[in-house]
């Protein structure tokens, strides 16, 4: 992949604390179920734009194309996560997520977690959009999915079919190669859980 995105920093940060709730870091193992499932909810909604993809290479007509385009869009896609009830998911754990990197005055046992400053900031910058609902993580596949990115803005400037259903096709690829780390970390964390009980 020539580029990394917030997805791609996401899925480092998740194994890194994967590596600490196996050293036995009380404040993450805490968190297990919840970093299983953020895993679990991305690679849905990977998979909800996967299949938007899809169409389009499957597509014979420009308009039609054009239409699946416009659907992956900050707006329509957003209509597409709260037809398939995420919107209370993911602002549930956006709000439960950002504790792990969030200070707790309070809680003598708190550790910081294994993360740089700008980790922090990425995974703070994730579960600000988890609570915004699903407009923002809409919006996230546009801004941090190049090859989207590009399908949504240049749709109106390109004639040719073929061309559209290579980019979708390289847009699925990321999306597919992300939704498969997503799946083992979720794995891997729901096996941390067990441990832990």
């Amino acid at each position: 992949m020539p580029y990394l995105n917030l997805f791609d920093e996401i899925s480092s940060i998740g194994e890194k604390f994967l590596k600490s709730t196996d050293r036995g870091h009380k404040v993450l193992k805490k968190y297990a179920w919840q970093l299983g499932s953020i895993n679990e909810l991305i690679k849905h909604t990977h998979s909800l734009v996967i299949e938007k993809l899809e169409a389009i290479e499957g597509t014979t007509d420009m308009s039609e194309a054009q239409q699946i385009i416009n659907s992956l869009s900050g707006g329509p896609l957003s209509d597409s996560f709260r037809v398939n009830g995420l919107c209370d998911i993911f602002v549930g754990y956006g709000v439960s997520l950002r504790k792990i990197v969030e200070s707790d005055s309070g809680n003598n046992e708190k550790e910081a977690p294994p993360l740089s400053a700008e980790e922090e900031n990425h995974w703070i910058y994730f579960c600000d959009a988890l609570e915004e609902r699903e407009l923002q993580v809409a919006n996230l596949y546009s801004n941090e999915i190049q090859e989207i990115g590009d399908l949504v803005w240049n749709a109106q400037n390109i004639n040719d079919l073929e061309e559209l259903k290579e980019r979708a096709r390289r847009a699925k690829y990321i999306l597919t190669d992300q939704m498969a780390d997503f799946n083992s970390l979720s794995k891997k964390f729901h096996k941390q859980l067990g441990r832990s009980i």
